[in-house]
């Protein structure tokens, strides 16, 4: 048996090639022209709900009722007369957001498309003319975050969640104006894993405690509150269909692709070798990101589609990762017999490794975010250290997996063109076939460099662009490269795991001599030797390059 790539035609390559690409180019065009900003950013400015204590403390505060006398007796200014009259306190405050805002006087609705919900707080605190220039507190959040739909009463809401969360809060200010607010920095409240429901409502209080007339409390170093801001993140709807839209596509291709690969390897009259189980994997991986559960989200309330995303492409990264240390591997062209997944032993460890730590640190964000909405592992001092220096980390070790895999590439390479040198005293004709032989061998190689050169980089664009907000609904101007980028590399990974799956795949001798080169160039083994080996073709992808290195060495 000898693989796809060894029979087909150099005219025949060269098109399937230029086809690849142009379909490359199109996932491109459609990302960067189509496909809007992945993300989309609404800051929405809260209302101060005036809370008497004479209704129930489970009461919800929505600022957009019929009668608001009862839903939210709204305070404009906390200097108002009839604030000052009553005495009250932060404790009698409720900051209530009702999302999404009414536009152009039209009431809009979440969509299901939205897939999560991000809510980032953002406080505004009034410079009194001390010298307090910077301070930086714990801050006590009580919040409670409910839904309701269209069809329900206004008075309906669903709690979510409720909490109450400590928050840091860092401020500071550069020209000391009495009135002038303080830069203080934004702070993490919640997200949730779905956006199922039309409407979401909101309801923060940050207390503080009276004891004699006395304040006490975590808040009462806060100062001057004016208002407070929360900042709300959504993946873009349209967005979110042109993904959808192209995992539907890919993955019927790829699940053909990986079938008739691996009827093709049954057949063979021997045991699959390692690179062909790797090759597979790497195919089943595929197919497991490309499957468009996400559509699920759209009938039913699944707050952990997010986090089953996260560990699918989890598991994608470390068979893609492993994937290309063996086939790295296998292409060394010298005497090691690598045959064995326990010869790549420290190599693989190493990717298991560090896609298990992806896993923990996974979990304990969104894991966690399951039961606690406002749960956030930015939330103390030491987690934010802790995330920074995960992700630091993450983004180093990925750049070392890529400069070790060019290594070993570089080997590969370095040792192809050195035994190149030995088919000078080769006729001709077996010389140029095996020159071409080796030079797609080598093609192949830089391809996977640039396809995992890419794929570090957009690792390290999609951890930052979750802090890369757009402040605003500002429209949209020319090509969004972020979504050409993302899209263009989940196709680039599709196709390259279709190329591989194609063009690996085992042909039978007689398919082989069927398909002669342009100059009747191609030349089975069993051709040019009378060694008692002949009948298996060379290169014969079963056995690695390294047995089409020992044959040139007969010939």
């Amino acid at each position: 048996m000898a693989a796809f790539i060894d029979s087909v035609t150099n005219r025949k390559l060269i098109y399937f090639g230029l086809f690849i690409l142009l379909i490359q180019i199109g996932f491109f065009v459609i990302g960067g022209i189509i496909a809007p900003s992945p993300s989309n950013v609404s800051p929405m400015l809260s209302v101060k709900c005036l809370d008497d204590q004479k209704g129930p403390r489970d009461r919800w505060f929505y600022p957009r009722g019929k009668d608001r006398s009862k839903t939210c007796q709204q305070i404009h200014d906390f200097g108002e007369e009839t604030v000052q009259k009553m005495k009250l306190n932060a404790s009698n405050i409720v900051f209530a957001v009702q999302f999404p805002i009414p536009r152009d006087g039209q009431e809009l609705t979440m969509s299901r498309w939205f897939q999560g919900l991000l809510g980032v707080l953002h406080p505004e605190i009034v410079y009194q003319g001390d010298d307090k220039t910077s301070f930086k507190l714990d801050i006590e959040i009580h919040a409670r975050i409910g839904y309701r739909n269209k069809e329900d009463p206004e008075d309906a809401w669903k709690e979510i969640d409720r909490s109450v969360e400590t928050r840091q809060l860092e401020c500071s200010i550069e020209e000391r104006h009495k009135d002038y607010l303080y830069n203080c920095t934004p702070v993490a409240l919640f997200e949730l894993g779905s956006s199922y429901h039309d409407f979401y409502l909101l309801n923060l209080r940050l207390p503080v405690h009276n004891s004699n007339g006395t304040l006490s409390g975590k808040n009462t170093g806060l100062g001057q509150l004016q208002d407070l801001w929360v900042v709300e993140i959504h993946q873009n709807g349209g967005f979110t269909r042109v993904w959808f839209s192209v995992k539907t596509v890919l993955f019927p291709f790829v699940f053909v692709a990986v079938c008739w690969f691996w009827t093709k390897i049954r057949n063979l009259p021997k045991a699959p070798r390692l690179l062909e189980k790797m090759l597979f994997t790497l195919g089943l991986a595929m197919l497991l990101l490309d499957l468009p559960l996400e559509f699920l989200s759209l009938l039913f309330d699944i707050p952990a589609i997010l986090l089953i995303s996260d560990i699918r492409q989890g598991i994608f990264y470390s068979i893609l990762l492993a994937f290309w240390i063996i086939f790295a591997g296998e292409y060394q062209m010298d005497d090691v017999l690598r045959d064995s997944i326990f010869f790549y032993w420290k190599h693989l460890g190493a990717v298991g490794f560090g896609c298990i730590c992806l896993f923990v640190f996974d979990m304990c964000e969104r894991g966690v975010q399951l039961t606690n909405a406002f749960y956030s592992i930015w939330a103390t001092p030491t987690g934010t250290n802790l995330a920074m220096a995960f992700i630091i980390v993450a983004g180093i070790c990925a750049c070392i997996y890529f400069v070790y895999l060019t290594v070993m590439i570089s080997f590969a390479l370095r040792n192809m063109w050195d035994k190149r040198k030995k088919l000078l005293q080769l006729d001709e004709k077996r010389r140029k076939h095996y020159q071409m032989m080796i030079f797609r061998f080598q093609f192949l190689l830089l391809i996977s460099l640039l396809c995992a050169a890419l794929t570090v980089i957009s690792f390290i664009i999609g951890q930052v662009s979750e802090s890369s907000w757009k402040w605003g609904d500002e429209e949209r101007a020319g090509l969004e490269y972020t979504s050409a980028f993302f899209v263009g590399i989940f196709a680039m990974w599709n196709l390259y795991v279709i190329t591989l799956l194609i063009l690996y795949s085992p042909v039978s001798t007689h398919e082989a001599l069927e398909n002669p080169t342009e100059n009747s160039e191609v030349i089975a083994l069993n051709a040019v030797s009378g060694t008692s080996n002949d009948s298996i073709l060379m290169t014969d992808f079963a056995t690695s390059a390294t047995s089409f290195l020992r044959k040139v060495a007969e010939d």
